[in-house]
Parts: structure tokens; C-alpha cells; sequence
């Protein structure tokens, strides 16, 4: 089940020429089995007939409920009981693909798994094991272009850059799916919102301050869900 994802959530994206130096030896389109299960998700996130190559500009607005903002605590621990997991982790490695239609481009990032704050019961995840997770957006390569989708409201992953991950179990893949609104990126003292909108009240100077968010999130993760 797709979590509610806060405010407008869009994206835009355009098929430019690729720079001399990028190696086309193989097109970027999902063809093994884990790859063809994951771009499922994203399969009806592109304009239909139109694909990604044909170059130009197109943009996309859904229009989800907008909650009212709880207090950091509440808010964390709803989106844990959502979530199959929760870690912290480093983007190691990312590869993006299209979607057999070339209609949308997805990411499988290898994510090194430092803390695991709620594990899943339904395949244990261990530290420092690695884990694929899958998002949409991201750069392939077909046919001699560059092909480049960005969200609005989920901000590409950055390798090496550590990150606190709500995750969504595949179990026909055992892999996991990353929600923008779902995902934190760890700064020197706070965490960032991947979406860029808030999740919580933010009130508080100290809202988004990664200790007191951390201590909040373990404290949470494994606590009873109505």
C-alpha cells in the first residue's frame, strides 16, 4: 500500500543529448526480472504513448489530502507503523532504468544499512547489510540521449550521504520502495525532508534537530500501532 504523500506532489522531466564522455554500450531500459518487478510501480507515473525520448517538457500535479501537521513525536510513529522498516543508511550506489514503455525513469539505489531502528519480520534486515531500494526518477541513457526525470517533491538520493529511510517491503523482489515524504536526508545537526515539505510541526527550533529526532524514532518505531 502506497503511503499518503503531504502537499502537491509533481514532477517534470526532458530527454536531452548525452555528453560525449558517457559510455552507451547498453540502453538503460528494465529487462531482468527484479528490474521489469520494480518498474511496475512506476509504470503509470509517465504520459501514456509518449515516451521519454521524443524529447520536450511535460510536468505532472497530483493533488493529495493535506493533514494537519501532529506534534514530531505522533507524526514519526504513524509513519513507522506504516512502514515494513525503518533504517539509517548510505546510499553506496544508485542505477536507474526506464520503464519498458520509456515512458518514466526509476532508481534501485544499494543502500549500506548502519542502524536497523524497526526490522522487518517478514525478511530480517541486519547492519551493515546492504539493501536495494527502488524510487522513481533518475538519469538513463538510450539511444544516444540522456534521459532525465526529476520530482518536485523527491529530491534525487546523493552517494555516500547517509540517510533515515521508512520503507515499503517487495516481497516478490525482497527489496524495498522509498516514499519522498518518507525519507530524510541527515545533515551536520538536523534532517531534511526529501519532499522539501514538512511532516511535522515544525514549530520548535529544535524540531528538526537529528538527535532529538533519532531519540524520537527509536523510541517510537517498535511501539504498539492502533
Amino acid at each position: 500500500m502506497k503511503l499518503m504523500r503531504l502537499g502537491i506532489i509533481g514532477f517534470a522531466f526532458a530527454a536531452s543529448l548525452t555528453l560525449p564522455f558517457v559510455n552507451l554500450a547498453f540502453a538503460q531500459v528494465a529487462h531482468t526480472a527484479r528490474q521489469l518487478e520494480h518498474s511496475k510501480l512506476y509504470a503509470s507515473r509517465g504520459m501514456k504513448g509518449r515516451k521519454l525520448t521524443s524529447g520536450g517538457l511535460a510536468v505532472f500535479q497530483e493533488t493529495p489530502l493535506q493533514p494537519t501537521l501532529k506534534p514530531r513525536s505522533e507524526a514519526l510513529h504513524d509513519m513507522a507503523c506504516r512502514a515494513d522498516a525503518v533504517v539509517l543508511g548510505t546510499v553506496v550506489r544508485e542505477s536507474s532504468f526506464l520503464v519498458p514503455d520509456e515512458t518514466f525513469v526509476f532508481t534501485d539505489a544499494d543502500v549500506s544499512v548502519s542502524e536497523v531502528v524497526k526490522n522487518n519480520d517478514k525478511s530480517p534486515i541486519y547492519s551493515n547489510q546492504t539493501i536495494t531500494v527502488t524510487r522513481p526518477g533518475g538519469t538513463a541513457y538510450l539511444n544516444g540521449r540522456e534521459v532525465n526525470v526529476r520530482l518536485n517533491h523527491f529530491q534525487p538520493f546523493v552517494g555516500g550521504r547517509r540517510y533515515l529511510l521508512f520503507l515499503t517491503f517487495l516481497p516478490k523482489t525482497e527489496d524495498y520502495e522509498a516514499f519522498g515524504d518518507k525519507a530524510f536526508l541527515i545533515g551536520a545537526s538536523d534532517v531534511h525532508n526529501m519532499s522539501g515539505l514538512a511532516s511535522w510541526d515544525e514549530s520548535s527550533p529544535q524540531s528538526k534537530n537529528i538527535v532529538a529526532v533519532l531519540q524520537d524514532v527509536r523510541s517510537v518505531a517498535n511501539s504498539t500501532c492502533k
